[in-house]
């Protein structure tokens, strides 16, 4: 586990450019679909988020760190290479995205304290980068509160007890990455 490396709650590894998915997010987005429903079904923390995959399977989450997750119907609508090389540059080109998706946390709700498990999970980085957001959504890892500005690219670390409360009048949008490292594996 990453909490045993001595890995901070939050790690910034840089900023990226987020105004071309804020576009996109303002217009009519397909929130509630088939992904959507089964993840809110498995996972009772996360009953109230939403999401769009780019690459994801709920089998892919027990896989080896390294394998990919599959390509969603919603992958070539929005995976923009330029975006996604831009953030494999800030986090070192050293590894790959496995796990790819958006989430978004309507106005007024909670994803409740929890760990994150399973060997992907523990095992690769969990960047998140907010692409609609404000500082009244405030994430909690290991007890340390923070909002996380749109267009920061920040690791959390999802072996501790981490929670988000979106306290605002607006839906919070997230680009969940789960990053394999070729260094630290």
């Amino acid at each position: 586990m990453r909490a045993s490396r001595g890995m901070n709650n939050y790690l910034k590894h840089g900023e990226v450019d987020v105004s071309e998915y804020q576009a996109m997010f303002s217009t009519n987005v397909p929130w509630d679909n088939e992904y959507s429903q089964t993840r809110m079904n498995a996972f009772e923390v996360h009953n109230h988020v939403y999401v769009l995959p780019l690459m994801w399977s709920m089998q892919n989450l027990s896989e080896e760190p390294n394998v990919d997750a599959p390509k969603t119907e919603f992958y070539n609508d929005y995976y923009k290479d330029k975006f996604f090389n831009a953030v494999s540059k800030v986090m070192g080109n050293n590894g790959k995205f496995v796990r790819a998706l958006f989430t978004n946390l309507p106005a007024g709700a909670k994803i409740m304290p929890h760990v994150d498990a399973g060997v992907s999970l523990g095992s690769n980085k969990r960047v998140h980068i907010p692409i609609i957001s404000n500082p009244d959504v405030i994430f909690t890892v290991g007890g340390e509160d923070r909002y996380i500005q749109a267009g920061e690219v920040v690791e959390i670390n999802n072996s501790v007890l981490h929670s988000v409360k979106n306290l605002s009048s607006k839906d919070r949008i997230h680009l969940i990455l789960d990053w394999y490292s070729n260094e630290s594996l």
